[in-house]
């Protein structure tokens, strides 16, 4: 885990660690509409992404007394240069999706252990939601439409297209791959023609690192290259039982809704660590089954105050771990019942109990479990996330403060 003392990224924690993250889709994007054939509530789409950098040094000038050169009059010497990478998967879950609009939340996760057999979701980097009447082009879709116009060859200076069948799980995609070539780097996407979506995409270009310091007179600067891969892994559709419901009819009358966080880190005779805060969630937008909100969250790290907006989220009832759960589902729920599980990040969503109170939904995974707890009205009461790294135990818990 990261370190929380940091304040931005501890807000990003609380956000992304208890479902909150989702991927925006505002209306004012969408010049031109478009609703592929394969959309629908439930559809679920998984990615895997890396990325590298390389450093076209293997060493680096460092500031050593010992060393065997000089720089503006300081003795310096050479140090390794380490490369970096890291992988994990993106998965898309369009929730709601009604006449006027649809909505999708974005999850990220990374491998929780060495030997890429385990994930948790990704810490420090929000991800934001919302609703919209359609898609538009991106980085993993464009409109088959569109591309079936593609003509095949070369396009511009540096633009080649490509028309190919593309190996994917045991079938054979008719697919066409755009490779661009700048001075700034090289990339390559290939698309699905049927649905549109990007299967496989490479890019890789210069990047510049500071060899010594900050300091612009003593500063050198190294070339060097990142390299990213994206790649589609599945597509599927998920049939929770309460896809598509209508809201409750508390959304209606709420405005905001108020969690207070609890942070807490303990490591054995060594840390015994809580970090509190305070998330607002504000409603900005309300449909037949989802809505949407902005999220401000304030706290106090380091021993100072900090408070900032967030972004923008969407709560559906097509999701799996939803600020909501439809009332008229709780009674046909049952303990130990198995919503979904995936195989490829494997996790599974179970409902883990079930009383006069409240209904428990859950997150699990080897690495880490997110309990999710709704009252009978269907509100999100609380939620935990528990996770084990090493020695190192932390609890991250959001209870409802306030709605109005």
């Amino acid at each position: 885990m990261m370190n929380l003392l940091n304040v931005s990224r501890r807000v990003s924690l609380i956000l992304i660690g208890f479902g909150f993250g989702s991927l925006g889709l505002h209306a004012s994007a969408f010049a031109e509409p478009a609703r592929p054939a394969w959309l629908r509530p439930g559809t679920k789409v998984v990615y895997f992404e890396g990325q590298a950098q390389i450093s076209n040094a293997v060493t680096k000038v460092t500031f050593d007394e010992n060393g065997n050169m000089t720089v503006n009059g300081r003795v310096v010497g050479e140090e390794a240069i380490p490369g970096g990478a890291g992988g994990g998967f993106v998965v898309f879950e369009f929730g709601s999706v009604d006449p006027q609009n649809l909505t999708t939340v974005m999850n990220r996760y990374i491998f929780a252990d060495a030997n890429l057999q385990s994930v948790a979701p990704i810490e420090g980097v929000p991800s934001l939601g919302g609703a919209a009447p359609a898609l538009v082009p991106s980085a993993y879709w464009r409109d088959p439409a569109e591309l079936a116009q593609i003509q095949n060859g070369a396009l511009s200076p540096g633009v080649f297209v490509l028309r190919m069948k593309y190996p994917f799980n045991n079938t054979q995609l008719d697919a066409i791959r755009i490779v661009t070539n700048t001075e700034a780097g090289s990339s390559a996407v290939t698309y699905d023609l049927n649905t549109g979506m990007a299967i496989n995409s490479s890019f890789s270009g210069g990047s510049n690192g500071l060899l010594l310091n900050t300091n612009p007179n003593t500063g050198l600067q190294q070339t060097g290259t990142t390299v990213s891969i994206s790649r589609l892994i599945a597509m599927q559709d998920v049939n929770l039982p309460w896809e598509n419901m209508p809201v409750p009819a508390w959304v209606a009358q709420t405005n905001e809704l108020t969690y207070n966080v609890d942070l807490h880190k303990f490591i054995p005779d060594a840390m015994d660590v809580h970090q509190p805060a305070v998330v607002t969630l504000k409603v900005t937008g309300r449909g037949p089954s989802w809505f949407t909100y902005d999220v401000f969250a304030q706290g106090q790290a380091n021993g100072q105050q900090f408070g900032q907006p967030v972004g923008r989220m969407v709560a559906s009832s097509g999701n799996h771990m939803s600020l909501f759960l439809p009332p008229q589902i709780i009674n046909q729920l049952r303990e130990g019942q198995v919503l979904d599980q995936d195989p490829t990040l494997k996790l599974q969503w179970v409902v883990s109990s079930v009383n006069q109170q409240s209904v428990v939904i859950s997150e699990v995974g080897a690495a880490y479990r997110l309990d999710a707890i709704y009252d009978r009205n269907g509100v999100m009461v609380e939620q935990v996330l528990r996770r084990q790294d090493g020695v190192c135990t932390t609890t991250l818990r959001l209870t409802l403060a306030g709605r109005r």
